[in-house]
């Protein structure tokens, strides 16, 4: 099951603020990005965790900065800020799950 503990969002692009068209999908490995098209989801971008340099938000906009020093920065628009908050904090508490899973592997790992 690829979708399993996937939990989606609609957003839509900054510059083109059109509510529905993309659908974010926060896990525990970092977010999916899809398009939606005749209702069917197909990955467009997936930004890991590991990749990803910082999230913020403004007001209804949620902004991911990946890459290193390029520093590419890729921004939604949300219904409401409430949502984009919403969203950080998941974001947040996934990132924080992530790299404390990556800590047990690699202390386990260590031990054997």
């Amino acid at each position: 099951l690829p979708e399993y503990g996937v939990m989606f969002y609609r957003v839509g692009r900054e510059k083109r603020p059109v509510l529905g068209e993309l659908v974010l999908g926060i896990c525990a490995k970092g977010i999916v990005l899809y398009e939606m098209k005749n209702h069917i989801r197909s990955v467009t971008r997936r930004f890991l965790w590991r990749e990803t340099d910082s999230i913020s938000t403004g007001r209804r906009k949620l902004t991911l900065e990946c890459g290193g020093p390029s520093g590419k920065k890729h921004s939604f628009v949300t219904e409401s800020s409430k949502i984009a908050q919403y969203l950080l904090n998941l974001c947040s508490a996934q990132h924080k799950f992530h790299s404390e899973m990556a800590s047990r592997q690699l202390n386990h790992s260590a031990v054997q």
